[in-house]
């Protein structure tokens, strides 16, 4: 991915924060309907979502 235009690069940064926000989504409504545990399992598959969407930022 090291040679990724502009276009392509936001690409992927708009897919991975796509990705985050259906999980986020879903853990919300685990949460809302009392499936707390589920909820944080689904909440830490953020962090590789969010790391590699930063990544891709260049910070």
């Amino acid at each position: 991915m090291a040679n990724l235009n502009i276009t392509e690069g936001l690409r992927e940064i708009a897919t991975r924060l796509t990705d985050a926000a259906a999980i986020a989504k879903a853990a919300v409504t685990c949460a809302e309907s009392g499936s707390e545990r589920e909820a944080v399992r689904l909440s830490l598959d953020l962090d590789e979502l969010l790391s590699e969407a930063e990544t891709l930022t260049g910070r």
